[in-house]
């Protein structure tokens, strides 16, 4: 009896000892366990620390960027329905490319019509210009005419003062052989006769060039006449310019129904659908070119003085945490980025709260295979030590 007692209490010795040492066990390997995860997290800490003062202390370090384009807004020239579109979003595009058609028949209607208007303007045109060459051939005739008739009558009235004058010189000669008897008295009334007869005559010719002055003076005066022509025929001349420029006018905006691209890129959105009625000035689609793109960036003012044009840029892309991209400081703002603020605060009230302003920098970035898109976040550091 009393030998089973003790080998019972040495049983429960033993076994008591056991689990002594398993609670000792367990304890030294949670206290290793709490060191271990202590020196995970002292190292941890370390190392963002560490990148945390080199990015602080050895770079400019800006989270607040983000990938930018030229957004190109592709807008109707004219009112009218989509017929056709010939785009969708994520295509890429070329200068020139049609992107969609506007329904045009009435505008082609139009400039049919205008056509038509400056046909039948030519046509009154070209009649004009055959009555105006009638007329001037015409007066032109009569002139030459009436100068015809004027030159005949001076060289008639020449004749006709020699004449007057050589009877007049006779009659004089006779009249005194008269009185001395020498002729007779009717070869006297012949040559007396002869000399009222030249009188006569020479009057009529002085009637006649009156006549055919007046008759040239009034063929030349018909002349102006030709200046009214030219006034409307310069009328009818400026009509059909302006026709003309109505139709290179209408021709022109007929083009506008067609919608064609201006720049190469890609279309970032569409904004319309076929047999949708647009008006003018509406967007149509969005285009930006891939390859041209930038980061924009708000440094804080404090950092300004360590950065400069031209600087190394290392680049982390959120959507890309795997790959490393690299660009240079292109330009750094002249203001703050408050100044150009829509609504600016005014101190009013006549408290003041320093607050850090921030300047605006452009980073001239590499394209990896159009793998940065517009509006994308990015993190920048700057390398002032370039």
């Amino acid at each position: 009896m009393i030998q089973t007692l003790r080998s019972k209490n040495t049983e429960m010795g033993v076994a008591s000892s056991d689990q002594n040492q398993q609670v000792v066990k367990g304890r030294n390997l949670f206290a290793i366990f709490r060191i271990i995860l202590l020196l995970l997290l002292i190292g941890a800490m370390s190392f963002w620390a560490a990148n945390w003062g080199r990015s602080a202390f050895l770079y400019v370090h800006e989270t607040d960027a983000r990938v930018m384009a030229d957004l190109v807004a592709i807008s109707s020239k004219v009112d009218g329905v989509v017929t056709q579109r010939f785009f969708e979003e994520g295509d890429r595009i070329q200068k020139g490319q049609m992107l969609a058609k506007i329904d045009s028949r009435l505008m082609e209607l139009r400039l049919v019509q205008k056509k038509a208007e400056r046909g039948t303007q030519l046509a009154e045109l070209n009649r004009f210009k055959a009555e105006y060459e009638m007329l001037q051939q015409k007066i032109e005739s009569r002139i030459d005419s009436a100068q015809s008739r004027l030159i005949e009558a001076k060289a008639d009235k020449n004749i006709f003062v020699y004449e007057f004058s050589f009877l007049e010189k006779e009659l004089k000669r006779f009249q005194k052989l008269t009185k001395t008897g020498a002729i007779s008295q009717s070869r006297f009334d012949r040559s007396q006769a002869d000399f009222f007869k030249a009188k006569q005559q020479l009057i009529k010719a002085n009637a006649v060039i009156i006549t055919a002055e007046s008759s040239l003076k009034e063929a030349v005066a018909d002349r102006s006449e030709l200046k009214v022509k030219d006034a409307e025929q310069t009328e009818l001349k400026a009509e059909l310019i302006e026709i003309d420029s109505k139709i290179k006018i209408q021709e022109e905006e007929l083009t506008n129904y067609n919608v064609r691209s201006d720049i190469d890129g890609v279309v970032g959105r569409r904004l319309i659908k076929a047999g949708e009625y647009v008006s003018r000035g509406q967007r149509l689609l969005v285009i930006h070119d891939p390859e041209k793109i930038w980061i924009e960036t708000n440094i804080r003012e404090t950092e300004v003085r360590r950065i400069s044009s031209g600087q190394q840029v290392r680049i982390e892309v959120d959507a890309f945490p795997n790959q490393e991209f690299t660009g240079k400081v292109g330009l750094i703002g002249n203001a703050a980025t408050s100044q150009f603020a829509l609504l600016p605060k005014l101190n009013e009230a006549g408290t003041f709260t320093k607050i850090t302003q921030r300047i605006g920098v452009r980073i001239d970035v590499d394209q990896k295979n159009g793998s940065l898109k517009p509006g994308m976040m990015v993190e920048v550091f700057i390398d002032p030590k370039e």
